[in-house]
């Protein structure tokens, strides 16, 4: 493991909050069920890579910094010196039926974060690798590119600790991320997705208890969010 410092970090964090643009549908023509098809078969197929994991914990200390804005005002933010680490053996496989896999996380790193219960946190260091699965769409853009965005669903875990059994859940978010395909690609149906996909650690649940949340954008708290680069 190793600590990067804290305005690398803060501008690695800051990446999740880009949005490409916000989107009004109402004046744009919508996809036909042919392209949503078409699109989807295109970016079908198993990717390899590895995760980026940047994520903040107790240990972690927080610092006010201020910035010069371009108009002359001072803005205020808060920075910190998260840990870094690579999943070497990283796996993406996007289905043509709307739905992805991030394979071979280890369930491990999640128990950096969660430090509500030591003995969930050892149970979560000791059950191996995991896979998070999630949900995608296209949706009209322009005639150039095509948006695309996908909804993690919720990874339900079955813990052993304190003798008896736990149901737990991990929530995820996107990072509040959009992407953008080009049109020409997407048509041949022989595109190959290259980029980058976010992931965004938002809660852990035993049941419909909360028992610890993390997405508090930019405050001083637990935090984890995954990056999965193409190789």
């Amino acid at each position: 493991m190793k600590r990067i410092s804290y305005l690398k970090a803060f501008l690695v964090m800051a990446a999740i909050f880009f949005v490409a643009s916000c989107h009004h549908y109402e004046d744009v023509p919508r996809l036909s069920a042919k392209q949503r098809q078409t699109f989807s078969q295109s970016i079908a197929g198993i990717y390899s890579g590895c995760y980026d994991v940047i994520y903040t914990d107790s240990l972690t200390t927080y610092e006010r910094v201020h910035e010069v804005q371009p108009n002359g005002t001072v803005k205020e933010m808060i920075a910190h010196n998260a840990h870094s680490e690579e999943v070497a053996d990283a796996r993406l496989q996007i289905m043509d039926y709307g739905k992805l896999y991030f394979y071979n996380f280890p369930c491990s790193l999640l128990s950096k974060i969660v430090d509500v219960d030591a003995d969930l946190s050892k149970a979560l260091s000791e059950y191996g690798s995991i896979y998070i699965t999630a949900q995608y769409k296209f949706f009209y853009e322009n005639t150039d590119f095509v948006g695309w965005s996908f909804e993690p669903l919720d990874l339900p875990l079955t813990l052993t600790y304190r003798n008896e059994k736990h149901y737990i859940r991990v929530v995820f978010s996107n990072g509040s991320r959009f992407y953008q395909f080009p049109m020409k690609d997407l048509e041949t149906g022989e595109y190959r997705y290259d980029g980058e996909m976010a992931l965004k650690v938002d809660a852990i649940y035993e049941g419909d208890k909360l028992l610890q949340s993390f997405n508090l954008y930019g405050g001083e708290c637990n935090s984890m969010d995954i990056f999965f680069k193409y190789k």
